[in-house]
């Protein structure tokens, strides 16, 4: 499970809540002390968060359907 944003500091993209690519630097780079360090620990190539959250969901949805195993 992700660390929850701050709900004042969101976008608004599709009706998704997306966190701006400055935001998601500063709140990983205090987490995790480090860009590097969050990107590690979560596998994710920033900016390309909106993308993974997207990407996850429609994986969720095959498997839903019992098009994709796992």
């Amino acid at each position: 499970m992700r660390p929850r944003l701050p709900m004042n500091a969101v976008l608004h993209e599709n009706g998704y809540q997306m966190p701006s690519e400055e935001l998601l630097k500063s709140y990983y780079e205090n987490s995790y002390g480090s860009l590097e360090k969050a990107r590690g620990s979560w596998g994710f190539n920033f900016p390309s968060e909106a993308t993974t959250w997207r990407e996850e969901k429609l994986q969720k949805d095959i498997r839903s359907m019992g098009l994709l195993n796992g």
